[in-house]
């Protein structure tokens, strides 16, 4: 090793990729996986002193059981504390977690007994040597031989004060914070003990489980357990401290008060331990273990990145655990069966879905059927020269209507008379067969022997794939006419709807209850566009399959009325003596247009839609019969003239811009219009809905009217004497009079004012659990819309707990593991008596909710296994088996409705996919969660449907998708999925499949719309790299005299000051509802992150990066340019030096996802405040997610990083309420059909919301990104 330890800056930046791994060969060598960039930053982070950067970089490499040290780090034996060794120890990101101590040992030794640890005393304690390796069995790395480290297998001695630090190393992909410091004491153990190699430390890590690193104990306080630093603050240390139980009727009175057996506790690395003793021989001695309970009301460490770690296997009731014991064989338990229906081995063995579809497959297409005749005479005749019959013989077998038969077929609509028959050729793959009911027999006019067959799909064909029931079908709403002949067999198809409702609130599993081994039920109903299982009932008369007097079809019948519904029609109208025949209302896509209506026009998917005011509908010349002379009516000839009015907010000049003048922001109305002075003719099929516009004299309540989608208000208009082609400004407004409303559409508003105002005063909210629940973004949204309260929330989390009691007092908060709360509300239900129930500091809590109290079920369970951004995915990863936990409480206490959020990848992941390597997994079921979460909620008899949403379209300024599944009992419809409310820029993911807009009402809210109201102030720039220039220091002077500076180096926890009043009122609408019962003194959480001076790098780099939207690293002085990001022989240079980080936001932007951790040079990098020197503060933060200002984080608490991970965990509150808020609409549309005395099945989704349009040459997805071509004209 070089003996020169302070590297020169200038000497690695001129140094290429190989010459810097040769200049460095000693880091590379130590750690393989180690690259040039992140040396570099390390080395920058140790300002460039290559003794501390080689000790990070064995932190890194350093296995939990390991105290290795490299030869060429060795240092002479000294008397005095080695304190600089351990002082600064990196964060890891996605690496395996390694538990750190601030080590602390003198140069004495002291040889140690050959078969036990020795105990110290409290005082400093001198360190054995203990080495008795060969120095050429280890070339790199070595024992070292002034600090011995602890051994994997240590008997803790009972009067030792410390307490024992269990690791846990196998989470690749959680980071790790370093924790503060401390002095600790480690306890010489055998040297034969000590010295194994990595290998053999695996083999050993293999045999004894959890691994004791060390006996910790504070020099002030050797009998303390916490994980305080010295400074009383809470160490990062992120693994729990566990002591041992001193008697066995100790565990016995833990595992009785969870209500729990000891039977049931789990042996895991962070949650058992195992005390050993070594042999004369030098191999461990006998294992003595001790289980700990599920949940122990005495868990250490901290418990917030504890929950980042989920060790205890998932629970699951028998149902659950049948479906999902496949993919999680290692990690699943049964939970207590119950009330539940156990599920029997011959019920498992039964479930072979690949065996059956094989064996159909053969068996239909080598059949051909030899004699078909018709029985009896005809029942029906028709015009068309077809003839009906009751039944038809086949080979021997009778068929009528009524019956259902498996079909031998490629697709539905490929079996008609044009097909005459369906046979695979040569070389053709066997394709499934189809299913179907008979609905009519008759024979055409060419003499066919055919049938008109209504068709059901096989679960494997639809969105369960292969997690499908061999003998479940559902319904479709597709029926044809087909050639007898392609008829195999007659089955038996039963409607099993009456036993799912029969059991929804009990505990069964329908088919687990079919005698007929070959028989085959139905009970959904199936859209294929929107992948949806709904109530079969919706979708079907049970009387029109038994009916023989005609050929009727009820399917015909839907799509008739389907059809029907989405034609562009005249409504009334006069002609007109001119050449055009104008009319009073048209009707298209369900919705009906009066004059005077206001419209949204579409122009552009990624513009916000025009609107305008009805004045005028008509036929375009040439549109009238040449026979008939009736006029013709298309969406390609009908035309209206509009009115056209603008947004006034686009008189307004941007924020940045603002800014440079040294202007006040302008407050900002998105709802608020003007009437220009020009109209326009457009063809109906550019007019895409309709909304509400009312003078500011006619609105009552202005924030209650703008609180509602689509409403509007307007009190200005284009003054006359301003010139058609000119640009409007402010002062050439003047006041509108009045405005015409449609007296239909009046009508309908104040009849559906009444009708809510009805049901709001008799409807009590959905009593709501919230499982996984964070910090409440998910609960928080679902309470804006008013649909549920939170009556009862469970979160692991001690931090998120907090956060969830101070914002939500109402709710019963379990902190305890959801296992623990299932399990417990099992036994409660088989009437066991049970201790008190306590979490985790030992407190009594309520016990769970009972079967039949909870209504509303809805929790997003931990991603980090479904996320791209994890870089190291495991086939089986325990976390993702939670998912399994939480449709268990589904299954368990069934309640009406259900919400299941989580990332948009777990749509694409794969279940039973085997590991590779450690950042790679292949094969597996494609699709596999998506299909198993379907597949449950379904065989629990729950209608269930799913989409993707975007954040950014539901007015929130970030980018964030997530995946939303709804689940509803039979008699209870689905939401709908709402309509985008915000547009989004090219290159953002837009939601797709469910929406039937083809852009969106309002702009995107940007950052300047939710920052631009909050006080100012800037970090200060220590310099300590780059010198101050006259400039800056000019620039410095005046932005003191207006804007308040802040020394990072001067706080301890955050930057800021946590309580203060706002700079001004509302600047625009998104603060306006965010500030909503929010005082101007009661801002709150308007603070930093704070970075000590050894990160002061960080600070310097943020303050030095421009005051200009989008600038980043690239914009450093080249001093301040880590190397990782922008040198030309890193990795970044193939990436194109991942622009973004250390990143500027834009004001009139939008910010990308928002993650757990702050970091300007992490992955979301671009964090930095668009207009000061600094990151954005949490509460700007929770702005960007949406959160309310009357969201408080309570800082007293918890960690700053903890907030942060709270945010970056949660669900947008504004996404959530959006999708709440259908099933609000649901509830309201329920209830006002019940009091009109219908029966509950009569209750049906409007054609628009059960069906996508139906357009042979547009499908939904299309229609959203694709434009008409038809463009506005002017006059």
């Amino acid at each position: 090793m070089s003996s020169k330890v302070i590297v020169g800056r200038t000497e690695c930046q001129n140094l290429d990729e190989a010459s810097f791994r040769e200049r460095f060969k000693n880091a590379f060598e130590l750690d393989e996986a180690l690259t040039p960039e992140i040396y570099y930053q390390i080395l920058l982070d140790v300002e460039f002193n290559e003794r501390k950067a080689l000790w990070r970089v064995v932190s890194r490499i350093r296995k939990p059981d390991q105290f290795l040290i490299p030869n060429f780090l060795h240092r002479p034996v000294s008397p005095s504390p080695i304190r600089d060794a351990f002082a600064t120890i990196p964060q890891f990101g996605h690496a395996p977690s390694i538990g750190r101590i601030d080590m602390l040992g003198s140069g004495k030794k002291r040889s140690a007994p050959h078969h036990h640890a020795i105990e110290h005393s409290d005082d400093e304690r001198p360190l054995s040597n203990g080495s008795e390796a060969s120095s050429v069995d280890r070339p790199i790395l070595s024992p070292s031989k002034t600090s011995p480290r602890a051994a994997p297998n240590v008997t803790k001695s009972s009067s030792f004060g410390g307490s024992l630090v269990v690791i846990d190393d196998d989470d690749e992909d959680e980071d790790v914070q370093p924790i503060k410091k401390r002095r600790a004491h480690i306890l010489p153990v055998r040297s034969t003990t000590l010295l194994h190699s990595s290998r053999s430390a695996k083999k050993q890590r293999n045999r004894t489980g959890p691994k004791i690193v060390a006996q910790l104990k504070s020099a002030k306080h050797s009998q303390s357990t916490s994980t305080l630093g010295s400074s009383g603050e809470e160490s990062d240390l992120f693994l729990p401290t566990l002591t041992k139980r001193k008697s066995q009727s100790s565990e016995g009175r833990i595992a009785e008060t969870l209500g729990v057996s000891l039977s049931n506790t789990i042996e895991s690395d962070s949650e058992d331990y195992a005390a050993t003793s070594d042999t004369s021989d030098g191999q461990p001695g006998p294992k003595h273990k001790k289980k700990l309970s599920l949940q122990s009301p005495t868990r250490r460490g901290n418990q917030n990145e504890m929950v980042l770690k989920h060790r205890i296997k998932t629970m699951a009731t028998p149902w659950l655990h049948m479906l999902a014991r496949p993919f999680f064989p290692t990690t699943l338990d049964e939970a207590p069966a119950g009330g539940l229906q156990p599920i029997e081995i011959e019920d498992r063995n039964d479930l072979d879905l690949n065996r059956y579809l094989e064996g159909i497959r053969v068996k239909v297409w080598d059949h051909e059927p030899a004699k078909i005749d018709f029985k009896g005479s005809s029942i029906w005749q028709n015009e068309n020269g077809r003839h009906g019959y009751a039944a038809v013989d086949i080979d021997g077998v009778t068929y009528e209507t009524g019956d259902c038969v498996i079909v031998r077929s490629t697709k539905p609509h490929s079996s008609k008379k044009s097909s005459k028959k369906n046979e695979a050729s040569d070389g053709d793959e066997l394709l499934n067969p189809w299913y179907a009911r008979i609905i009519y027999l008759f024979e055409d006019e060419d003499g066919e022997k055919m049938a008109h067959f209504r068709w059901f799909h096989h679960g494997a064909e639809t969105a369960l794939g292969e997690m499908a029931s061999p003998r479940e079908l559902f319904l479709l709403t597709q029926c044809d006419d087909a050639l007898l002949d392609c008829i195999y067999c007659k089955i038996k198809v039963t409607n099993k709807r009456a036993d799912v409702l029969a059991i929804q609130n009990g505990t069964g599993i329908v088919e687990l209850d079919l005698a007929d081994k070959e028989e085959f039920f139905y009970r959904f109903h199936y859209h294929e566009e929107n992948k949806e299982f709904t109530d079969v009932s919706i979708h079907e008369d049970i009387d029109t399959h038994i009916r023989h007097n005609g050929p009727h079809c009820d399917c015909c019948d839907r799509l008739e009325e389907i059809s029907r519904n989405q034609q562009t029609r005249i409504i009334g109208g006069t002609p007109d003596n001119g050449s055009h025949d104008k009319f009073d209302a048209f009707h298209r896509q369900g919705v009906d247009y009066y004059l005077n209506d206001f419209v949204y026009i579409f122009d552009d998917s990624f513009s916000p839609y025009r609107i305008g005011q009805i004045e005028r509908i008509y036929l375009a010349r040439q549109s009238r019969h040449p026979i008939t002379s009736k006029p013709r009516v298309t969406d390609q000839n009908l035309m209206v003239k509009v009115a056209l009015y603008e947004r006034y907010d686009k008189l307004h000049v941007k924020y940045y811009d603002e800014l440079i003048k040294g202007r006040a922001h302008k407050v900002r109305d998105e709802r608020r219009l003007y009437k220009s002075h020009l109209t326009a003719k457009i063809l109906v099929d550019q007019v895409d809905g309709k909304c509400y516009v009312r003078h500011r004299k006619d609105i009552e309540n202005m924030e209650q009217w703008k609180d509602e989608n689509d409403r509007w208000w307007v009190n200005g208009q284009v003054s006359n004497d301003v010139h058609p082609g000119g640009v409007i400004r402010q002062p050439d407004l003047s006041p509108l009079p009045s405005l015409n409303y449609a007296k239909q559409t009046e009508r309908y508003l104040t009849d559906q004012a009444n009708r809510r105002d009805n049901f709001l005063r008799n409807f009590e909210k959905l009593r709501g659990l919230d499982v996984f629940a964070g910090c409440g973004g998910l609960s928080n949204g679902i309470h804006q819309s008013g649909v549920a309260k939170t009556c009862w929330a469970v979160e692991f989390s001690e931090a998120g707990c907090v956060t969830l009691s101070k914002n939500a007092p109402d709710a019963k908060i379990y902190n305890l593991d959801a296992n623990v709360f299932l399990d417990r509300a099992i036994r409660l239900e088989n009437g066991e008596e049970l201790s008190p129930l306590r979490d985790c500091h030992g407190n009594v809590i309520p016990d769970p909710p009972r079967k039949g109290e909870v209504e509303f079920i809805w929790g997003g369970p931990p991603c980090p296994g479904f996320s791209i951004a994890n870089r190291c995915p495991k086939a089986e990863d325990i976390r993702n088996s939670l998912i399994v936990l939480f449709l268990s409480l589904l299954d368990f206490y069934r309640p009406k409705y259900f919400l299941l959020e989580n990332v948009e990848a777990i749509l694409t992941y794969r279940l039973g996919a085997s590991q590779v390597s450690q950042h790679k997994t292949e094969g597996g079921i494609l699709q596999g969660m998506l299909k198993f979460i379907l597949r449950a909620m379904t065989g629990l008899g729950y209608q269930a449907q799913f989409n993707v949403h975007q954040s950014a379209e539901y007015h929130t300024p970030q980018s964030r998708t997530r995946a939303i599944f709804w689940a509803s009992q039979m008699g209870h419809r689905l939401p709908a999925f709402p309509e985008p409310q915000n547009i989004v820029q090219p290159g953002q993911w837009r939601s797709n499949w469910h929406r039937l807009r083809r852009a969106a009402p309002h702009p995107t809210v940007t950052i300047g719309d939710a920052l631009s109201d909050l006080p100012a102030f800037d970090w200060v720039n220590p310099h300590r790299v780059v010198k101050q220039t006259r400039e800056q220091r000019l620039e410095r002077e005046d932005r003191r005299r207006r804007i308040t500076q802040y020394n990072c180096e001067e706080y301890t926890t955050f930057v800021g000051r946590d309580h203060q009043s706002y700079a001004s009122q509302p600047i625009s609408e998104y603060q306006r509802k965010l500030r909503d019962g929010v005082q101007m003194d009661e801002l709150f959480n308007h603070v930093t992150l704070r970075w000590d001076e050894r990160k002061s790098m960080v600070i310097e780099q943020v303050c030095n990066v421009p005051l200009r939207p989008d600038a980043d690293h690239q914009d450093l002085p080249t001093e301040l340019k880590p190397w990782g990001l922008s040198s030309p022989h890193s990795a970044a240079s193939r990436h194109g030096f991942y622009p973004g980080r250390i990143g500027r936001l834009d004001m009139e932007g939008i910010s990308g996802t928002c993650m757990t951790r702050m970091e300007p040079n992490g992955k979301n990098g671009k964090v930095l405040h668009p207009t000061q020197y600094r990151v954005i503060t949490f509460r700007e933060y929770a702005r960007i997610m949406s959160f309310p200002d009357s969201f408080i984080f309570d800082f007293s608490t918890m960690r700053a990083i903890d907030v942060a991970r709270q945010l970056g965990n949660s669900v947008p509150p504004n996404l959530a309420c959006a999708v709440a808020r259908q099933l609000l609409d649901v509830l309201m549309e329920r209830y006002q059909q019940g009091s009109r005395g219908l029966r509950i099945a009569e209750i049906r989704p409007s054609m628009h919301q059960a069906f996508s349009p139906i357009n042979e040459n547009t499908t939904p997805y299309s229609m959203a990104l694709g434009s008409n071509g038809n463009p506005i004209t002017f006059d």
